[in-house]
């Protein structure tokens, strides 16, 4: 017999002995030679193929998996890929499957993945006859995103492909039968159409004696109460296997946020637990602070801000595959609110999670699933300016720098009280003190775009506009930058108002005199560039025949990367802003 660990044994829950091996022994051997070992027991990696196994995949078409009906719609040629429609209120089943077997991996894609449809769609597993869901958590959450946001994604355990293929391999166990549905949910009595799935599953024979149920579920408190330690799981009964979590964080104010420890309290575990961290960070296999990065088993998969959480908000995930956390009796899975300004400081801020464990039999009760309401509130972003006719929006809403950040030549980010830029009858107004900061940068990154704004500069003065700047310090060097500066009247060159900064000239000086509003017109298309100003095309240029460095760069232009941040520069002498609009090009 080759013994081998099923996919659900894999974080310890149970061992299956699976069919009959070969035994490969020589017939003849040295006197010598002792005991002999047979190849497969060397190589357990070997791929043997169980008795009683076999594979099965439901789809929309195919919706009980049944032998030899997948494919057969429109004569073969994908006339049933999806659910057609999901109505608002809709509970749709995915999988209904009677007999014993494992789920090896869920795959789900939609439309609209808005954060009102991955906080709103609600997927529920029913093991084994339970008419109580082992599973029922949001799209989005379970696939390993908090906030109802996604990301490019890629763990041992869920993926979000591209940001729009999520898949899940946890095994799932059922002796009896595997129930899986879908709600819609969303807000505003909205449909989902074109609910794309696949279940790949095997059926078998039996499973071997304590094999644990696969369970999920979601969890949000906003806002936290300080001195509370955020629960995570409770009341859970084993024995079982506690297999990690997605934890989101929406920090209701400034300074770090993670200092709180990760405690498990387990069969019994009163005031104290058997297993406590040192820190939030820590517990996500991190040190030191946070920033995005990813892992198969821990990671940070979103770690943001912009002027809608203007603190940030993060997603995180912990799964135990190498180091599952057994527990006997109960377990109950908390983190600690506490963060760090000049000391350690008990903090409440917005926390959300998903647990994934096992345990042997299907759980009796769920807490209740916080409603619409509570799962939503504060992730939605207000809806951005329309465009207008040409397919511009405004990047200055005329009142405010919100969109925008002052910074210093090296990166460091300057508040605006504290810095040389205010607004006043909605115009942008640089004072021209060096002293503060270098550029006033807009927080988001943009790539093709047409950008439009009106400046104009007092006597003396120099500015610019700087594009493709891929980070906050030197933007002037790791971008480029189209030149402004009091110029009226002299001759066109390498730094006149217009000019590729340093590199390109514009056709000619159409500077206006000191006090009037210049018009200026900057494309960027792939490696084109062209810039219009006061009606005139001065600049048009493909950076992509600049394959070497050019004078005081020290990389080619046609290295320069396709997307970056736009800001206008700081660099002496008042200068004014107005009317900001950008449209992105479609490629």
């Amino acid at each position: 017999m080759i013994h081998r660990i099923l996919g659900f044994a894999s974080v310890g829950i149970a061992v299956a002995t699976l069919g009959g091996g070969c035994s490969a022994t020589p017939t003849t051997a040295p006197l010598d030679a002792g005991p002999r070992i047979g190849a497969a027991e060397i190589d357990t990696e070997l791929p043997i193929i169980p008795d009683g196994v076999v594979g099965r995949a439901i789809t929309w078409e195919n919706r009980t998996g049944e032998v030899g009906a997948g494919g057969k719609m429109r004569d073969g040629r994908k006339g049933s890929p999806c659910i057609p429609l999901i109505k608002n209120g809709q509970t749709a089943t995915l999988m209904d499957v009677t007999g014993c077997g494992v789920v090896r991996h869920i795959w789900i894609t939609i439309p609209d993945r808005s954060p009102q449809a991955m906080r709103n769609m609600i997927l529920r597993m029913y093991w084994d006859n339970s008419l109580v869901p082992s599973v029922e958590v949001p799209l989005g959450d379970f696939f390993g995103v908090a906030h109802g946001q996604r990301r490019i994604l890629t763990t041992a355990y869920v993926t979000q492909v591209l940001g729009r293929g999520f898949n899940c391999y946890f095994p799932m166990p059922f002796a009896t039968r595997a129930r899986i549905t879908v709600e819609n949910d969303m807000p505003q009595g909205k449909d989902m159409e074109m609910f794309f799935f696949q279940i790949d599953y095997e059926l078998r024979d039996s499973l071997p004696p304590g094999t644990g149920r696969f369970h999920a579920q979601f969890r949000r408190e906003n806002p936290t109460v300080e001195k509370q330690d955020y629960v995570i799981l409770d009341n859970v009964e084993g024995p079982g296997c506690f297999l990690g979590c997605v934890v989101g964080v929406r920090a209701l104010g400034p300074h770090w946020w993670g200092e709180g420890e990760m405690k498990f309290y387990m069969d019994g575990d009163a005031d104290y637990p058997t297993i406590c961290g040192t820190g939030t960070e820590d517990y996500f296999e991190a040190a030191w602070g946070m920033e995005e990065y990813q892992t198969p088993y821990a990671g940070c998969a979103m770690h943001m801000t912009n002027e809608f959480f203007k603190n940030p908000l993060v997603s995180l995930y912990r799964f135990h595959a190498k180091d599952p956390v057994y527990f006997r009796e109960s377990l109950k899975a908390t983190i600690q609110q506490i963060g760090w300004h000049d000391g350690l400081v008990e903090r409440s801020d917005d926390w959300c999670s998903v647990a994934y464990w096992y345990q042997l039999k299907p759980v009796k009760q769920m807490p209740p699933l916080p409603d619409r309401e509570a799962r939503t509130a504060d992730i939605i972003e207000p809806p951005g300016p329309e465009a207008d006719a040409e397919g511009f929006i405004p990047l200055f809403d005329g009142k405010t720098l919100n969109g925008w950040t002052p910074c210093k030549h090296n990166g460091e980010k300057v508040p605006v009280p504290d810095s040389a830029w205010s607004v006043k009858d909605g115009v942008i107004y640089c004072n021209g003190d060096q002293s503060k900061d270098y550029w006033l940068a807009s927080n988001a990154k943009y790539g093709d775009i047409v950008l439009r704004m009106d400046y104009k500069i007092a006597k003396g003065a120099n500015s610019g506009i700087f594009l493709r700047s891929p980070g906050l310090d030197r933007p002037a060097y790791t971008g480029f930058e189209v030149q402004i500066i009091d110029d009226i009247g002299k001759g066109p060159d390498k730094h006149s108002s217009g000019s590729i900064y340093d590199i390109f000239a514009p056709l000619q000086n159409t500077s206006r005199p000191i006090g009037e509003w210049n018009h200026v017109e900057i494309t960027c298309n792939r490696s084109l560039v062209t810039v219009i100003l006061n009606g005139l095309k001065v600049i048009e240029a493909d950076f992509a025949m600049m394959t070497e460095p050019v004078g005081k760069y020290d990389f080619p232009y046609s290295k320069m990367p396709k997307t970056g941040y736009i800001g206008v520069q700081n660099h002496g002498g008042q200068v004014w802003f107005r009317n900001i609009r950008i449209k992105k090009l479609k490629r």
